[in-house]
C-alpha cells in the first residue's frame, strides 16, 4: 500500500472518531442505538469502526478494501489490541495510537 493512501486513510478515520465516538460497538446512530459501521445513520465510531469506514470511503468495496483492512489490523497491532485501547482507554488513546502510526509513514 502506498505511503499517500495509508495517510489518507489513517487522517480520515481521526476525523471520523473526532466527530463522534463510541464504544464497545463499532458504531451508534444520532439516537445512541447501534448500527453497523456502513450504515449511513452510523453517527459515532469506535477506533475500529472509524478506521473500516474510512477505509471504504477512500477505496469503496470490495477485494482492496478486504486487502486493506487487514494490512492496518497487522500495521495497528491487530483488532483486538486496537479495540481494547477504544474500549479501554476511549477517544483520546484510540487517535494517538493513530497518529503514533501516521509519525512512522
Amino acid at each position: 500500500m502506498s505511503t499517500t493512501l495509508e495517510k489518507t486513510i489513517l487522517t480520515r478515520a481521526i476525523q471520523i472518531m473526532e466527530t463522534g465516538h463510541t464504544r464497545g460497538v463499532f458504531a451508534r446512530d444520532a439516537g445512541s442505538r447501534e448500527v453497523s459501521w456502513w450504515s449511513k445513520r452510523a453517527a459515532r465510531f469506535c477506533a475500529l469502526g472509524a478506521l473500516y469506514r474510512a477505509v471504504r470511503e477512500t477505496v469503496g468495496e470490495g477485494e482492496l478494501e478486504l486487502e486493506l483492512v487487514s494490512q492496518y489490523e497487522r500495521n495497528l497491532g491487530s483488532a483486538v489490541c486496537v479495540w481494547r485501547l477504544n474500549d479501554g482507554y476511549g477517544k483520546r488513546a484510540a487517535i494517538q495510537h493513530f497518529e503514533k502510526r501516521l509519525c512512522k509513514l
